[in-house]
């Protein structure tokens, strides 16, 4: 009896554990994220653009359990992204427009069939400095033991439903040393 009651409490301690994961310092934690072996970062291509998104996963020491994705959209080209089609500078302020204020009711996490809206979201301008258009967005009390999927409905490009998986294993509450 003991014997199963110890196995038990192993049990316990590891899956418990397995939601966790130290970094001994911010960079290592950014080392880590930004790995692209690491499955952090994912991407999925649509005609002549590439949608790529970077899940940052909870920190410890917040009040609730928030993640954050960071989506990049960028041309195959290397073009300007807001370009995109050949619309005319108009057309271009009208998708900053789109951007800044009404693209997170088009964004959500998916957790069979259970969906997460974001609490927020910022859209870095950047004024055609660089090719590519960044957008973060926090999702708060997402916690999950399935899969869960990004989910980008493209309405400025007409590219549809953006469907970009996470696995569930990384979404570990991390611990970083300052």
């Amino acid at each position: 009896m003991r014997f199963v009651a110890y196995i038990l409490l192993m049990f316990l301690v590891a899956s418990c554990s397995s939601r966790e994961t130290d970094f001994e310092s911010k960079a290592s934690f950014q080392k880590h994220v930004n790995d692209p072996d690491n499955g952090f970062i994912k991407q999925q291509e649509s005609n002549d653009l590439i949608f790529e998104a970077k899940l940052v996963p909870p920190l410890s020491g917040e009040n609730s359990t928030e993640c954050t994705v960071h989506l990049r959209i960028k041309r195959k080209d290397g073009g300007a992204v807001l370009d995109y089609g050949g619309v005319d500078r108009r057309m271009a302020l009208e998708r900053e427009g789109y951007l800044s204020f009404d693209l997170r009711e088009d964004v959500e996490m998916n957790v069979e069939g259970h969906s997460f809206t974001p609490v927020f979201h910022h859209y870095e301008r950047n004024y055609g400095l660089k090719p590519s258009v960044d957008i973060l967005f926090n999702f708060m009390n997402l916690e999950s033991d399935k899969d869960v999927i990004f989910q980008y409905r493209d309405r400025l490009f007409d590219q549809g439903l953006i469907r970009i998986k996470f696995d569930k294993e990384l979404f570990k509450t991390c611990h970083v040393a300052e």
